[in-house]
């Protein structure tokens, strides 16, 4: 292939590379957008495995760049896009998630599926941000893009109000007397009890350097400042806390625990799920990542559905059980359990179930006890072999990997896909699907 070459960028990949076929294989362009018009130079290794193309100078923008909305960028390793109009974001990401089903699982959608919009800033109610304390001054941010520099924020365009305001009297903390040292500090909004709308923000430490004392000299500095609603040290030791409240139903989490970071487009994304359910009427709902109940705990009680939920999490069970709580439904449905051994009354039955069991999970990522939780997820699913799934992911190319070997094992079908615009001015987008089992009925 040629040394370089001028071409206009067709789309992006699941990275938010720019994305192109030239000469016959398959390439990316680092910082390119769709409708770039950019001379590059590529080497690549083989046409899955691409090299990264270096951009050698851009010929032409595309229509979709505008002004950034936040002086961090491009240094700040947070935001991808903040150059990039909103709409033009959801388009690139819906057509990539159509791309890469059919590239990696064989299936053919008729047009890209829809995406549902989210705020284009203050959208951030969760954020990890990198402290450093050294001679006497504190910086707070998040690393540069590509590397480990701290890019200092005193203001994140993504990150909820009650964060930004936390932000700033963060930085005028004092930490005279403390030795260097560095810390994560995780943040999380939550509604302030008897307070209606008004959010605080909770607080949790960890030391990223050793010894661990100057961190915890910094989080007792940050508890008498009262900059933060709780400052917990550990989050095994954090107790979970009202984070959102839908429909009846009171959502719990902890500081350093899974949560979604984007509750408006969270709780979009609860409402399709239990649309779908609704829609398919099943006597039962497994789901077997419950988490903290997030997408399940609105299902609870419908039509005399049963709705049972595993994780091998304890701080999630528990969390999950408050939500339980919450509505008065029996704390044993959250059940502390892998996916792998989740179990469903179906199943024992020699003869097909005379309703629909529906089971809801997503790859798991993160500090689980269950370090292949995703795998035992899909064996199960698969092994339970209910009418219809649902699968909530956040990464399209594992999405499509996951489906293609359901597809094999137990013949399951894609029955729909709707998207979700959780982490604007990034690639990353979530995904629900929904899986038909042979022979079962649609929705009703």
């Amino acid at each position: 292939m040629r040394d370089s070459v001028t071409c206009t960028i067709s789309g992006v990949d699941p990275r938010g590379r720019g994305r192109l076929e030239l000469d016959g294989h398959l390439v990316h362009v680092a910082r390119a957008l769709p409708g770039d018009v950019v001379r590059v130079r590529a080497r690549p290794r083989r046409d899955d495995d691409p090299e990264t193309l270096a951009t050698l100078e851009r010929a032409g923008e595309s229509p979709a760049r505008r002004s950034p909305g936040c002086e961090a960028f491009p240094r700040c390793g947070g935001c991808l896009w903040q150059d990039v109009e909103p709409a033009a974001q959801r388009r690139w990401k819906s057509a990539m998630v159509r791309r890469v089903l059919s590239e990696r699982a064989g299936y053919t959608l008729p047009e890209d599926p829809p995406i549902t919009a989210s705020p284009d800033a203050g959208h951030r109610t969760r954020v990890l941000l990198r402290v450093h304390v050294a001679g006497g001054r504190l910086r707070a941010g998040l690393f540069a893009r590509g590397g480990r520099e701290l890019v200092a924020l005193r203001r994140c365009e993504a990150a909820a109000p009650a964060i930004n305001a936390a932000l700033a009297e963060l930085h005028a903390l004092d930490v005279r007397g403390l030795p260097d040292h560095r810390v994560r500090l995780a943040l999380a909004t939550a509604p302030a009890p008897g307070s209606g709308q008004r959010e605080h923000v909770r607080a949790l430490v960890t030391p990223a350097t050793k010894p661990a004392a100057p961190a915890l000299a910094l989080a007792e500095r940050m508890r008498r400042a009262g900059l933060f609603a709780t400052v917990d040290t550990r989050a095994a030791d954090a107790t979970p806390q009202p984070c959102d409240a839908q429909d009846g139903a009171t959502f719990f989490a902890a500081p350093g625990m899974f949560e979604q970071t984007n509750r408006a487009a969270n709780r979009a994304l609860r409402a399709a799920v239990r649309r779908r359910v609704d829609a398919l009427a099943p006597a039962r709902v497994l789901d077997l990542h419950c988490g903290n109940g997030n997408l399940s705990l609105l299902l609870h009680g419908a039509r005399g559905r049963a709705v049972d939920g595993v994780d091998t999490s304890p701080q999630a069970i528990a969390a999950a059980r408050l939500g339980l709580a919450s509505i008065g439904a029996p704390a044993e449905r959250y059940q502390l359990r892998s996916a792998a051994r989740a179990r469903s009354p179906s199943c024992a039955r020699s003869r097909p179930a005379p309703w629909s069991p529906c089971c809801s999970t997503r790859r798991a990522r993160g500090p689980e006890p269950d370090r292949h939780a995703g795998e035992s997820a899909l064996a199960r699913l698969a092994a339970l072999r209910p009418r219809h799934a649902l699968y909530v992911s956040c990464d399209p190319q594992s999405l499509a990997d996951d489906l293609a070997r359901l597809r094999r094992a137990a013949g399951y079908e894609l029955a729909g896909l709707e998207l979700f615009d959780l982490f604007p001015h990034t690639p990353h987008v979530e995904t629900l699907a929904w899986l038909r089992a042979p022979g079962a009925p649609g929705a009703r």
